[in-house]
Protein backbone atom coordinates (compact mmCIF):
# COMPACT_ATOMS: atom_id res chain seq x y z
CA UNK A 1 0.00 0.00 0.00
CA UNK A 2 2.80 2.42 0.88
CA UNK A 3 4.67 1.69 -2.36
CA UNK A 4 1.47 2.46 -4.32
CA UNK A 5 1.29 5.91 -2.68
CA UNK A 6 4.93 6.55 -3.56
CA UNK A 7 4.34 5.51 -7.17
CA UNK A 8 1.27 7.77 -7.39
CA UNK A 9 3.25 10.74 -6.02
CA UNK A 10 6.29 10.20 -8.23
CA UNK A 11 5.02 12.07 -11.33
CA UNK A 12 4.19 15.20 -9.32
CA UNK A 13 7.57 15.14 -7.56
CA UNK A 14 9.33 14.78 -10.92
CA UNK A 15 7.29 17.69 -12.37
CA UNK A 16 8.04 19.87 -9.33
CA UNK A 17 11.77 19.20 -9.76
CA UNK A 18 11.55 19.86 -13.50
CA UNK A 19 9.73 23.15 -12.93
CA UNK A 20 12.33 24.19 -10.36
CA UNK A 21 15.20 23.28 -12.70
CA UNK A 22 13.68 25.21 -15.62
CA UNK A 23 13.03 28.21 -13.37
CA UNK A 24 16.63 28.15 -12.22
CA UNK A 25 17.97 28.68 -15.74
CA UNK A 26 19.41 32.18 -16.23
CA UNK A 27 17.55 34.33 -18.75
CA UNK A 28 20.36 34.14 -21.34
CA UNK A 29 19.81 30.36 -21.64
CA UNK A 30 16.11 30.71 -22.42
CA UNK A 31 15.13 30.99 -26.09
CA UNK A 32 13.23 34.18 -27.00
CA UNK A 33 9.47 34.10 -27.53
CA UNK A 34 8.42 33.44 -31.10
CA UNK A 35 4.94 34.95 -30.65
CA UNK A 36 3.07 37.09 -28.17
CA UNK A 37 1.87 35.27 -25.03
CA UNK A 38 4.09 32.26 -25.77
CA UNK A 39 5.52 32.50 -22.25
CA UNK A 40 2.05 32.49 -20.65
CA UNK A 41 0.89 29.53 -22.75
CA UNK A 42 4.02 27.62 -21.78
CA UNK A 43 3.42 28.36 -18.09
CA UNK A 44 -0.21 27.25 -18.38
CA UNK A 45 0.74 24.06 -20.25
CA UNK A 46 3.47 23.04 -17.79
CA UNK A 47 1.18 23.65 -14.82
CA UNK A 48 -1.66 21.83 -16.59
CA UNK A 49 0.63 18.80 -16.68
CA UNK A 50 1.64 19.44 -13.07
CA UNK A 51 -2.06 19.53 -12.16
CA UNK A 52 -2.63 16.20 -13.90
CA UNK A 53 0.29 14.71 -11.97
CA UNK A 54 -1.18 16.06 -8.72
CA UNK A 55 -4.53 14.48 -9.61
CA UNK A 56 -2.72 11.17 -10.01
CA UNK A 57 -1.03 11.66 -6.64
CA UNK A 58 -4.39 12.22 -4.94
CA UNK A 59 -6.29 9.57 -6.91
CA UNK A 60 -6.68 7.43 -3.81
CA UNK A 61 -8.49 10.21 -1.88
CA UNK A 62 -12.23 9.53 -1.74
CA UNK A 63 -13.50 13.11 -1.42
CA UNK A 64 -13.71 14.69 -4.89
CA UNK A 65 -14.03 18.16 -3.35
CA UNK A 66 -10.95 17.63 -1.16
CA UNK A 67 -8.94 16.52 -4.20
CA UNK A 68 -9.98 19.58 -6.22
CA UNK A 69 -9.07 21.94 -3.38
CA UNK A 70 -5.76 20.21 -2.63
CA UNK A 71 -4.67 20.06 -6.26
CA UNK A 72 -5.55 23.69 -6.93
CA UNK A 73 -3.95 24.98 -3.73
CA UNK A 74 -0.75 22.95 -4.09
CA UNK A 75 -0.41 23.79 -7.79
CA UNK A 76 -1.13 27.48 -7.30
CA UNK A 77 1.12 27.84 -4.25
CA UNK A 78 3.93 26.02 -6.05
CA UNK A 79 3.49 28.44 -8.96
CA UNK A 80 3.78 31.38 -6.56
CA UNK A 81 6.90 29.88 -4.94
CA UNK A 82 8.33 29.27 -8.40
CA UNK A 83 7.90 32.95 -9.26
CA UNK A 84 9.46 34.04 -5.95
CA UNK A 85 12.38 31.67 -6.60
CA UNK A 86 13.06 33.51 -9.87
CA UNK A 87 13.86 36.68 -7.89
CA UNK A 88 17.16 34.99 -7.06
CA UNK A 89 18.01 33.78 -10.57
CA UNK A 90 20.15 36.11 -12.74
CA UNK A 91 18.07 37.88 -15.38
CA UNK A 92 14.77 36.32 -14.25
CA UNK A 93 11.86 38.22 -12.74
CA UNK A 94 8.97 37.45 -10.44
CA UNK A 95 5.87 38.04 -12.59
CA UNK A 96 2.34 37.87 -11.20
CA UNK A 97 0.93 37.20 -14.67
CA UNK A 98 3.13 34.08 -14.88
CA UNK A 99 1.66 32.96 -11.55
CA UNK A 100 -1.85 33.59 -12.91
CA UNK A 101 -0.99 31.48 -15.97
CA UNK A 102 0.35 28.74 -13.67
CA UNK A 103 -2.86 28.75 -11.60
CA UNK A 104 -4.94 28.80 -14.78
CA UNK A 105 -3.08 25.72 -16.06
CA UNK A 106 -3.84 23.85 -12.83
CA UNK A 107 -7.51 24.92 -13.01
CA UNK A 108 -7.72 23.66 -16.62
CA UNK A 109 -6.35 20.28 -15.48
CA UNK A 110 -9.24 20.05 -13.00
CA UNK A 111 -11.75 20.95 -15.72
CA UNK A 112 -10.12 18.43 -18.08
CA UNK A 113 -10.36 15.70 -15.43
CA UNK A 114 -14.04 16.43 -14.89
CA UNK A 115 -14.78 16.31 -18.63
CA UNK A 116 -12.81 13.09 -19.18
CA UNK A 117 -14.44 11.45 -16.17
CA UNK A 118 -17.91 12.45 -17.41
CA UNK A 119 -17.17 11.16 -20.91
CA UNK A 120 -15.78 7.85 -19.65
CA UNK A 121 -18.76 7.42 -17.34
CA UNK A 122 -21.21 8.10 -20.18
CA UNK A 123 -19.48 5.57 -22.43
CA UNK A 124 -19.23 2.74 -19.94
CA UNK A 125 -22.27 3.33 -17.77
CA UNK A 126 -24.88 4.73 -20.16
CA UNK A 127 -28.42 3.45 -19.77
CA UNK A 128 -29.64 1.25 -22.55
Amino acid sequence: MRSRKIILCLPSVIFAILIFALSHLPSDLIPPNVFNLQDKLLHAFVFFLFGISLLIAFSNVNSKRKVLILVFLIGSIYGMLDELHQLFVPGRVCDITDWIADSFGVAISLFFRAKVQTKVHSIFFKKQ
